[in-house]
């Protein structure tokens, strides 16, 4: 994949995950003035939607910065007992 591609992509996956953030904290601002029970669930499961797509698009764009043989191997060593982080 070209430098220019991955940019490009790597900047709709970022803006897609800031778009999706201001959707959830516009949508709780206008719903938590009506505070009836079916507005605060549809509020709940509307916050979790969108959380799980930003998340998505935020394991998305790790996964393309970081080869997942790389994530296996510090996985593995840590279970074998290497210290988690670098200055530990």
């Amino acid at each position: 994949m070209s430098a220019w591609c991955q940019d490009w992509t790597d900047t709709a996956l970022v803006t897609g995950i800031l778009i999706i953030a201001l959707l959830a904290g516009a949508t709780s601002r206008a719903l938590a003035g009506r505070a009836g029970l079916a507005r605060r669930i549809a509020l709940i499961c509307l916050d979790a939607i969108l959380a799980a797509g930003a998340l998505t698009l935020m394991w998305t764009l790790a996964a393309r910065h970081t080869p997942i043989e790389t994530v296996v191997t510090q996985m593995q060593a840590v279970a074998a007992g290497a210290p988690m982080l670098p200055w530990e």
